[in-house]
């Protein structure tokens, strides 16, 4: 992305108000890497309202004829969603496990909403979805094909979301998610945050040294990374540190490779990232013998994308670069939604709830990021 063509697009939105703004950021964001699954607009420039049609992840076109006010969720990441956007009182079923962090999430735990599939891996309980009605099921990638299929064929309305692959991809949703649920200017409200914060962050390590960090995915004796293909890399990047394995190529073109011991001692990582306990050779070889240091990161927060995956991002790059970082200072989310509302409250009335103010943050977010990646 050239950034001067951010800047340039910018000086246009902000001449022309506040009718562009949404559009603008979804032109220059270029929504998700999915285009085929329907996701060609992050719903900010057209009004909350229904009935709402909108495509897939699967390609199905999914309508929503009014406001749901009884909602499923089958993973833990949109029921993070939910609460960030201030819709958690809808949600009627989600995991039990893994969403505990979330305030009042005890209302809504389902034990019974996942049960055990014949891999061992927890697969949605599709009759209990089916017997509980709700006005509509927001199924993340996580969800299987079939199950979102026997779901609709029980005559329910089944939103399968795409992976989310970046934190642009994490905005768009979070706002696809208020879309759907008639949340829009809540969801306008915390990705701005999200902008923010994000662009906060790359300011302040724009310049700075990277350490040479090994993103540690092992389990035991078998040591897998992440290459420049995944959202830890990008994280790694926006947090300032160069990441070891972003050239190496995954067998299975997961953007998750095996990596071998010797390639990550030709590297000489001076930190190992983790977001769970170190692989035997981290711990033992890099760590015990020759002295990395160890940042861990929150397991829940960095495996779901979602709005609080910007902690992480915040939180890693105070360690890496504490200086870098020391003068940076975050508007709390109040601040941020008041600049907005004033900014709404001086515009035409003609945006549906993303001010100008959030979307400059948006823009200067998307563009740093692509800058960065590039």
């Amino acid at each position: 992305m050239n950034v001067r063509a951010v800047v340039l697009t910018l000086v246009v939105v902000l001449a022309a108000g506040p009718a562009l703004v949404g559009t603008a950021v979804a032109q220059q964001s270029g929504d998700l890497a999915h285009p085929s699954h329907g996701e060609g607009s992050v719903d900010q420039d057209s009004a909350c309202e229904f009935p709402v049609e909108v495509t897939d992840a699967t390609g199905q076109q999914v309508t929503i004829e009014e406001e749901p006010q009884e909602v499923v969720v089958t993973a833990p990441n949109v029921a993070q969603h939910m609460w960030e956007i201030g819709a958690q009182e809808k949600v009627i079923s989600m995991p039990a496990s893994n969403t505990g962090y979330l305030n009042g999430s005890e209302a809504a735990a389902d034990e019974d909403l996942l049960v055990e599939g014949n891999n061992g891996f927890d697969v949605v309980n599709t009759e209990h979805v089916v017997d509980l009605n709700p006005d509509l099921v927001l199924a993340p990638n996580t969800t299987s094909a079939g199950a979102i299929q026997e779901l609709r064929n029980a005559g329910l309305t089944v939103y399968h979301y795409p992976i989310a692959g970046s934190f642009r991809d994490i905005m768009t949703l979070v706002n696809r998610t208020g879309r759907l649920v008639g949340a829009c200017e809540a969801a306008a409200e915390r990705t701005a945050t999200m902008a923010e914060r994000i662009d906060a962050v790359s300011r302040a390590t724009a310049d700075v040294e990277e350490p040479r960090v090994f993103y540690d995915l092992g389990q035991g004796d078998t040591l897998y990374s992440a290459n420049a293909a995944t959202f830890e890399h990008e994280l790694l990047d926006l947090a300032g540190a160069e990441n070891i394995a972003a050239d190496v190529e995954s067998e299975f073109g997961t953007g998750y490779p095996q990596i071998s011991e010797e390639t990550v001692l030709e590297a000489n990582p001076e930190i190992v990232v983790s977001p769970g306990p170190l692989s035997d050779f981290a711990q033992q070889r890099l760590v015990d013998e020759l002295g990395a240091e160890v940042i861990q990161l929150d397991a829940n927060l960095i495996s779901q994308h979602a709005p609080r995956t910007v902690d992480v991002l915040v939180s890693l790059a105070e360690q890496l670069h504490p200086e870098a970082m020391e003068t940076v200072e975050f508007q709390a989310d109040e601040e941020v939604v008041e600049d907005q509302q004033n900014s709404t409250d001086n515009s035409d009335g003609s945006g549906p709830g993303f001010a100008v103010g959030g979307a400059v943050a948006a823009l200067l977010a998307v563009a740093l990021v692509a800058a960065r990646r590039q």
